[in-house]
């Protein structure tokens, strides 16, 4: 016998998915804005707000000038780069230079002499500016006046300066000074025929 032959299947295609249905554009409509009427400036609020806002800018100035005067120009705030803030115990100050007193340096007697009629001194050392303070008592001699002479030596006899004191004591002259200006070991001869004293002096 003969099979009945089978039909020819079809071909299976792939079933397409689904799809959304388009949302159609400008869909909700948008709404244009509604135009805002223009706002209007109150002119007599702006002006007291710009002389408000000068008024305390003035007020901040003067403050700030007020401070640096007050504080000597410095406007560092304290603990803050301040190396002379006593309240920052890691500061350290530089204490003020004390003066230092000059001397003066005055006329100081260093020997003393005195004596009635001539009279050789002991050696004595003086320096390079000196001199010999003398007086005298006119009363001491009759006539009420006598000479006074005063030779300076060196300690080896030659002279330094003969007749350094070479004057007559009377009344009205009874004192004075000579300044010599050679130092060393020295020694005085005094001629005189009434009384005397001499001192030896130097800046000290």
């Amino acid at each position: 016998m003969q099979e009945n032959p089978q039909p020819p299947q079809q071909p299976q295609y792939p079933q397409p998915y689904p799809q959304p249905y388009p949302q159609p554009t400008g869909y909700p409509p948008q709404m244009p804005p509604m135009p805002q009427p223009p706002q209007k400036k109150n002119f007599f609020r702006t002006i007291p707000g710009i002389i408000t806002g000068i008024i305390i800018v003035c007020c901040l100035v003067g403050g700030i000038a007020t401070a640096i005067s007050k504080g000597g120009g410095s406007t560092t705030p304290s603990g803050t780069g301040n190396t002379g803030n006593t309240t920052n115990p890691q500061a350290t100050s530089t204490p003020a230079a004390t003066a230092t007193a000059t001397h003066t340096p005055k006329w100081t007697t260093i020997q003393s002499f005195s004596g009635n009629g001539a009279k050789k001194t002991a050696t004595f050392n003086v320096p390079d500016d000196w001199r010999i303070v003398w007086s005298c008592d006119p009363s001491s001699f009759y006539g009420s006046q006598y000479n006074v002479i005063v030779d300076v030596y060196n300690s080896d006899g030659s002279y330094l300066d003969p007749a350094a004191v070479n004057t007559i004591c009377k009344t009205g002259n009874t004192g004075d000074n000579t300044e010599e200006h050679q130092g060393g070991d020295v020694y005085l001869d005094i001629n005189s025929e009434g009384s005397w004293k001499i001192e030896i002096q130097a800046l000290k």
